[in-house]
């Protein structure tokens, strides 16, 4: 039997290959505290227990169990035996998937076993792993949050076979080890040895490779093999520092993608140690993502050469309490002259989407080149003194050229900011985009940005523009009051096109009035001020977790939070493609 969104066709049409999965096979006790408790049981047991159980109801579980089943012939799952086989065999009969099952109660902390059901975590691992020289993707997911000797022997087994295996077909493999920090280190540090002393020949097909807290060992390692395209690295300890991360990326010159976060966590001298200049030739690379503290993406760009067709994101990471104001100026200004000085006048910059925070220190903004994303940065730091966005764009010389503009209020999940406010420094922002033709602001924060367009000179025969003189467009959305916009003399502009957009506050406001204020200079479009604007559309499809009330954010409309965001920053499109065509693939399976 087979739901109508999953066709049985889809499951018989599998490719021949072999692919390996070892999925989030060593949970944590917290996980058996919470879903495993006698309640959670029940419900589990439940919902497999229906012959019609969707796939969805699956996903509440294990939210990659559709996809695994799909793609893959052989995975571990924590999944309960019996209940899993239930309630897929409806669906997968005669299909060529061979499943291996683990039994998930097992790790149950108050030995909670339900008779007649086995309990061969081990068996079904080392059968998993049998398979791993056939096996064109592996995944370990490790999570150990207390000292348990069957998730160590199985972990240090899995890096073992990973070592001593020449697996011929693997394409990609994904390792993260979630643990406490006093625990296993020992152990981890042993596994992960094995790991970078494998063989140059053990992976000869390698592309992709994501390190999760995989501590690096060895300055003399053969791994990963030079065939890499894609590298991600999180949290890894490199205990060579800034000299460790130059060797492991002068080896791999055929990268496109590099993704490095938080290393600086473990390895300090990531940050502050400067080597040669550019000293690690990237020639291929697309994609270059660096998540850290301001310092370390300051020093790792020094060191990274790659050409200006580069796609490049930067996330910053809050440093509370050692971060000195006249010094962290200095970082943004050396990270934006340092792209200044690699894109030069080769790249003309046409779009920027900026989104500040009024009591914040934050900027996040979207730097496009031909209608295309080009440079990424989401910038949080704690001094509220530090004016790292003035900085940061005033030395970002490049966007003087650009021509479309959008601005709008920011986001920040956290407590407000006290003390600084960012008001002051909008127009040192504004009179870096001196070619702007077409403005667009959103939320309250649109009546400072057009106080701040205002005229040198007020008289209507004179009127002398020193911000953004060659506008031209100006489009305005979710303004909640009328008030805020009265004294915006830049409307007054001669061929100026004043656009409203989702503006409830004006929905009600005689438009012959605000027509009679601009003297018929310009052509204002009201037939849309009524409209539900993508900004809108875009809070109401968030979590209520992803956009916390703040009351003293005054740049959010009224009533709530404004959440502005012009792309959500945890699932861009540019990080997220490679995981979409991934899924398209298993689905196309």
């Amino acid at each position: 039997m087979s739901t109508p969104n999953e066709p049985t066709a889809l499951i018989l049409d599998l490719p021949p290959e072999l692919f390996l999965h070892i999925f989030n096979f060593l949970y944590d006790d917290w996980f058996l505290d919470n879903l495993l408790s006698p309640s959670g049981l029940r419900h589990l047991a439940y919902r497999h227990e229906l012959p019609d159980t969707p796939w969805k109801q699956l996903a509440l579980v294990c939210k990659h169990l559709r996809a695994l089943v799909l793609s893959h012939r052989a995975f571990v799952t924590t999944l309960h035996p019996a209940k899993t086989a239930r309630a897929l065999e409806q669906r997968i009969a005669n299909a060529p998937i061979h499943i291996l099952h683990t039994d998930i109660w097992a790790w149950a902390v108050n030995q909670t076993a339900e008779p007649g059901h086995a309990q061969d975590v081990t068996g079904a691992t080392e059968r998993a792993l049998s398979e791993l020289d056939q096996a064109r993707t592996f995944r370990l997911d490790s999570e150990i949050m207390s000292a348990d000797q069957l998730k160590l022997d199985l972990l240090q087994r899995a890096f073992q076979a990973l070592s001593t295996t020449r697996a011929a077909n693997l394409q990609e493999m994904v390792l993260r080890s979630t643990r406490a920090p006093d625990v296993a280190e020992a152990v981890v540090l042993a596994s992960a040895a094995q790991l970078w002393g494998a063989g140059p020949d053990s992976f000869p097909q390698l592309e992709r490779i994501e390190l999760h807290n995989i501590p690096y060992t060895s300055h003399s390692s053969t791994f990963p093999p030079p065939c890499l395209t894609s590298l991600e690295l999180s949290a890894c300890a490199i205990p060579t520092g800034i000299d460790g991360l130059i060797y492991i990326l002068n080896r791999l010159p055929r990268l496109r993608t590099l993704d490095l976060s938080r290393l600086s966590q473990f390895s300090p001298s990531i940050a502050f140690e400067k080597r040669g200049l550019r000293s690690v030739p990237l020639p291929m690379l697309q994609r270059l993502r660096l998540q850290d503290f301001i310092p370390a993406i300051e020093n790792i760009l020094y060191h990274l050469d790659f050409p200006i067709t580069t796609k490049v994101k930067f996330v910053s990471i809050p440093s509370m309490g050692n971060e000195q104001v006249d010094g962290t100026e200095l970082l943004f200004g050396n990270i934006a002259r340092d792209i200044h000085s690699r894109w030069g006048g080769a790249i003309v910059v046409d779009t920027v989407e900026l989104s500040v925070r009024r009591h914040w220190p934050q900027i996040k903004m979207d730097v496009k080149v031909a209608g295309q994303k080009k440079l990424s940065v989401d910038f949080d730091w704690s001094d509220g003194r530090c004016d790292g966005m003035g900085v940061f764009i005033s030395e970002l010389g490049v966007l003087r050229s650009t021509s479309n503009l959008t601005i709008g209020p920011a986001m920040s999940n956290g407590l407000t900011f006290q003390g600084y406010d960012r008001a002051p420094q909008i127009r040192r922002v504004l009179q870096c985009f001196p070619n702007v033709v077409v403005l667009k602001v959103q939320g309250n924060i649109a009546h400072l940005i057009c106080d701040n367009l205002q005229p040198t000179c007020d008289h209507p025969q004179e009127p002398v523009y020193n911000l953004m003189p060659s506008m031209r467009e100006l489009t305005i959305s979710d303004i909640t009051a009328y008030d805020e916009l009265t004294a915006c003399y830049c409307w007054q502009r001669e061929g100026l096109k004043l656009t409203f957009i989702a503006c409830p506050g004006l929905v009600n406001v005689p438009w012959q009035i605000l027509i009679g204020v601009v003297r018929g200079q310009i052509d204002v479009d009201f037939s849309k001020v009524e409209e539900q604007s993508e900004l809108q559309a875009t809070i109401e499809g968030l979590t209520e977790e992803e956009q916390p009330h703040d009351e003293d954010d005054d740049w959010a409309p009224d009533g709530n939070n404004s959440g502005y965001e012009m792309e959500d920053y945890e699932m861009e499109d540019d990080e997220m493609e490679d995981d979409e065509m991934e899924d398209d693939g298993m689905e196309d399976a």
